[in-house]
């Protein structure tokens, strides 16, 4: 910047360091009803390595009662906003119902195994139904996904019916 080095480092932390530079991240945006709203989210760590778990938290809080089954989504989206991981509460067996009006909901989504390319990823939270969405916050917090120096190792094992074969000819 007019000619001085800003930043010093490796490439990739280089480049992070200052495409985040470059943007808001208390700027984001928001749709919806708000009948159920999500407060007080935040991340575990903005920082992570291939393979590492990453913990999502958030409150819900219930402005009106809500009688009908709703789903809560945390979406991943890349540097270039493509979706990259798309998590429903569904997915891990959790279901929500009824709630009465006031209720503040205490919530922890972990994403194991994040196993994405390194770069800069942004988070999107959902809570809807199928005809109504409650709240979306649309690109609230980032975090960055680095390689670092180690191979990425699979966490869990291969079920005894599966088996990896190496040859060469």
């Amino acid at each position: 910047e007019n000619g001085m080095v800003k930043m010093d480092g490796e490439i990739l932390d280089v480049v992070n360091g200052y495409l985040t530079s470059q943007r808001d991240t208390n700027q984001y945006d928001t749709i919806g009803s708000k009948e159920i709203a999500f407060e007080d989210f935040s991340i575990s760590t903005d920082k992570i390595s291939l393979g590492d778990d990453l913990d999502v938290i958030f409150n819900l809080r219930f402005n009106k009662e809500i009688f009908n089954p709703f789903e809560v989504n945390v979406n991943i989206f890349d540097n270039m906003f493509n979706p990259i991981v798309h998590t429903v509460n569904t997915d891990c067996g959790k279901e929500f119902k009824r709630y009465p009006a006031g209720t503040v909901l205490p919530v922890r989504c972990r994403l194991k195994n994040v196993n994405i390319l390194p770069g800069i990823y942004n988070i999107v939270l959902y809570v809807g139904s199928t005809s109504t969405t409650y709240q979306e916050v649309r690109f609230c917090m980032e975090f960055v996904v680095d390689q670092g120096t180690n191979m990425i190792q699979r966490l869990t094992p291969y079920p005894q019916r599966f088996s990896t074969v190496l040859k060469s000819e």
